[in-house]
This record gives C-alpha cells, sequence and structure tokens, in this order.
C-alpha cells in the first residue's frame, strides 16, 4: 500500500464534525444524555463545566433517543449539563511488539513505571469470531507444577485462558 494509500484509508475514521451533547441524569454508574449520535460500543468524552479534563466512558444502550453511557472512569465533577462529545464508533486499541513484557491498564496506560508507550498499529476491539469447530485440537496437558490443579483443573498448550484479579 502506497503512502498516499494509507492516508485515504485512515480518514475513514476520522470525523470532521464534532456532534456534542449534554448529560440530562445520572443513576448509579449510568450517564444518560441527549446526543451526540453514536453506536453501540462507541466511544465518547464527557467533560465536565469549567474544567478541560474529559473522562471516557462506552455507549451500552439507548432509551427514547437518549444515550446510555457507561464512564470508564471518576464521575467527580460530572452532573447535568456536561458536555458529551462523540469519539469513537468503532472501538480499537493500539498493539505492537512494545507491549511485551509490560503492564497497562484497562485503557492501555502504562503502571510499571518503564516509560510511555509509543505503538502505531490499531486493531478493532471486536473482530470476527473464530469457529470454535474449525479450530485444531487440543491434545497435550500443560504442566502446571501443582498436582491439584494438573490433576483436577488439567490445562492443555495452546488452551485459552483468562487470568484475572479482584478490585
Amino acid at each position: 500500500m502506497t503512502d498516499f494509500a494509507k492516508h485515504i484509508a485512515s480518514l475513514k475514521d476520522t470525523d470532521p464534525i464534532q456532534v456534542r451533547g449534554k448529560v440530562t441524569n445520572i443513576v448509579g454508574l449510568v450517564v444518560e444524555g441527549h446526543g451526540p449520535g453514536s453506536c453501540m460500543g462507541g466511544m465518547c468524552e464527557i467533560y465536565s463545566k469549567g474544567v478541560s479534563d474529559s473522562i471516557m466512558a462506552e455507549v451500552v444502550g439507548f432509551r427514547d433517543k437518549r444515550v446510555l453511557l457507561m464512564p470508564l472512569g471518576d464521575l467527580g465533577g460530572i452532573g447535568p449539563g456536561s458536555t458529551i462529545i462523540a469519539r469513537k464508533s468503532n472501538p480499537s486499541v493500539k498493539v505492537g511488539d512494545e507491549l511485551l513484557g509490560r503492564v497497562i491498564d484497562g485503557m492501555g496506560n502504562p503502571l510499571d513505571g518503564k516509560g510511555s508507550l509509543t505503538l502505531g498499529q490499531e486493531m478493532p476491539l471486536y473482530g470476527r469470531t473464530i469457529n470454535p469447530l474449525k479450530k485444531k485440537r487440543i491434545t497435550e496437558p500443560l504442566d502446571l507444577g501443582i498436582a491439584a490443579i494438573n490433576g483436577v483443573l488439567t490445562i492443555g498448550k495452546g488452551q485459552r485462558m483468562a487470568i484475572m484479579a479482584g478490585s
């Protein structure tokens, strides 16, 4: 792909018109507002009155021509009348080899004190699903070094697993 074609392709994700809305209601952690036009999973920024800092929020639903947002940060200072600006309609994450061995938070910000990340490639957050029947079978067990887990909760080489921690 030529440089010109790359620049043209990057224009698909830009929106030269900034659509704004206003917060009308907050119930628990859900922020309700009029506008901006967005789709499920889209990202918005919410600005509190008189403050330049914003918090990101994900569109989680719609009710009576209003958008329902789930904030991805502290709601301090956000209230009725706060400005909502649509940012991304297709959620994506930045990826690259620089992430190997790093510790990041849910927004991709480094937590390990090893400096900032300069990631160039963006991938869609919600990609195509893979038919599980077309995946390679897992036939070889993975020794975890703990007999109880190996015996009762056997893990196979190549198996996907989630490692989660309480907050």
